[in-house]
């Protein structure tokens, strides 16, 4: 399952969450062991192969996938500039849950996540940005333990956590014809967390969540280089930081119709010291009528992690900034929802804003700075119809002003003006289709491929992606999509290049 939250989120998950959290919740396996296979292949020499297992019953789950994804891609420099060597990509990835119930009211799951990855870079986008032997190697271990422990007939639960997530990145830049430089760098990172979560049903109405979570962060890392036979290196010695967070959140219900969500977290960072936020989020259901209004208030925290404060500089400039100071956001929204014709039709609006202090940003030849102050702010329009059964159509439209405080100009790539539309039709209980439409508007970027940058502004684009799916049987099913239907030219980032029209296609297994 996967769970979007907007607006600012450091009362439950921490830090990091000061716009929004994307929280990907893990499927546990059950009943019978399931097995499942499929291979696809399409545009780019790109090949992708899956194989997985899951099962379980009332005292153990486990799930087990693996799958390989192999491209030769596109420039990442961007074809139109003249750039055709293809940016391949690798990818390896296991993963694996296995959960276990001695008692009625305990569990234990184990969740491991391995990646290995290589990706082949260009040096810079635009003109003369292809790189032939420009190359990251990375690997990513996640390790996670938890306990579950109900008391009390469910009045009580709470769940007991360690994590551990080790990184590994490895770059390398040989000497070609086109670049005279050699440059070679890596980087270690540790991530280790502990957590206790309590949560008691005091009421029917009411609910409380409070606990404590301690997080240490560990990283170094080394950059090397020669240029013209000049060799010169930096280094960033092991540093550490640790943050203890404390949170209490309190979860209102009144006649299914009043929710309410007031909550408070305190930070305790090692280097930036004590921080408090908050967050209130009331809604009101109004039944005879289908109609919901809703709104958030929250403030948000981020301290800058040891690579944007201590990353050694580069033969280019400097990349880490020890004098940075943490992220601050204030965020508030305010939206109405309403149902019609037995839920057909749902429509919404949502106006929000979001002030931000301090926000980090990384400028080339500058390394990593903060931007004094910013803001966002705008409308969301959504509406949902299912004219018949099995069909359904969604769209969406979002307009988003935002402001450098220190340049009194929009921040770099973020359109005024998004919308999409979404088709899908499920027929004969065993196909699919799904005709998706994004549009991005205008906004501004940076052309780092004169000197000096300048601003410019990118064109607005639309793409049109299409993907269907049929059970032949119960076990054996085809798939297939393409993207960029019109073969659209676009940016996402000045001088980078993007897909042009892309089909894939597939078969998957399962049994």
């Amino acid at each position: 399952r996967i769970e979007v939250i907007r607006g600012p989120q450091s009362t439950l998950y921490g830090s990091d969450a000061i716009g929004g959290v994307i929280n990907i919740i893990t499927k546990k396996g059950e009943g019978k062991p399931k097995f499942s296979l499929s291979a696809e292949g399409g545009s780019f020499t790109t090949f992708r192969e899956t194989a997985g297992v899951s099962g379980g019953n009332r005292w153990v789950n486990y799930s087990l996938s693996l799958s390989r994804l192999d491209t030769e891609g596109i420039s990442a420099a961007g074809k139109k500039y003249g750039n055709y060597e293809r940016d391949g990509y690798k990818n390896t990835s296991l993963s694996t849950r296995l959960g276990f119930t001695p008692l009625d009211n305990l569990n234990i799951d184990f969740i491991l996540r391995y990646v290995n990855a290589e990706s082949e870079l260009d040096y810079s986008g635009g003109i003369g940005g292809d790189d032939p032997n420009y190359i990251q190697r990375s690997n990513q271990l996640l390790f996670k333990t938890e306990a579950g422990l109900s008391l009390f007939d469910q009045f009580w639960n709470q769940k007991l956590g360690f994590a551990i997530n080790n990184h590994h990145r490895d770059y390398k830049n040989k000497i070609d014809p086109w670049n005279p430089l050699y440059e070679k760098s890596n980087y270690d990172g540790e991530l280790i967390k502990f957590d206790w979560q309590h949560h008691m049903k005091l009421h029917k109405t009411n609910a409380i969540t409070f606990g404590f979570e301690y997080e240490r962060e560990e990283g170094r890392s080394k950059y090397y280089y020669e240029y013209f036979g000049w060799p010169g290196q930096s280094i960033l010695p092991k540093k550490r930081a640790n943050t203890k967070g404390y949170y209490f959140q309190d979860e209102i219900r009144l006649r299914d119709r009043f929710f309410a969500t007031l909550g408070i977290r305190v930070d305790d960072h090692s280097r930036f010291g004590t921080e408090t936020t908050y967050r209130v989020a009331p809604a009101y259901l109004i039944k005879e009528t289908g109609t919901k209004v809703k709104g958030t208030f929250g403030t948000g925290f981020k301290a800058p992690t040891l690579y944007q404060l201590y990353a050694p500089a580069t033969l280019w400039g400097p990349i880490g900034n020890k004098d940075l100071k943490p992220e601050k956001s204030k965020g508030s929204d305010f939206g109405i929802e309403q149902e019609l014709l037995k839920k057909r039709v749902i429509l919404g609006a949502t106006y929000f804003r979001n002030d931000f202090k301090n926000l980090i940003n990384y400028e080339s030849g500058l390394g990593y700075i903060n931007i004094n102050k910013a803001k966002t702010e705008g409308g969301e329009l959504s509406a949902s119809v299912k004219p018949i059964d099995h069909l359904t159509l969604s769209f969406n439209y979002t307009h988003t002003d935002t402001e450098d405080k220190r340049t009194k100009k929009d921040l770099l790539r973020r359109p005024k003006n998004k919308f999409g539309l979404d088709i899908n039709y499920h027929f004969f209980d065993k196909g699919n289709v799904n005709l998706g439409v994004i549009y991005v508007g205008k906004r501004d970027d940076m052309d780092w491929s004169v000197w000096p940058a300048r601003r410019v502004e990118l064109d607005g684009y639309a793409l049109v992606n299409l993907a269907a799916s049929y059970n032949i049987t119960n076990n054996f099913q085809l798939f297939g999509r393409i993207d960029n239907l019109f073969n659209k030219e676009y940016e996402e980032a000045k001088g980078w290049g993007t897909p042009g029209l892309s089909l894939f296609g597939g078969i998957k297994l399962s049994f």
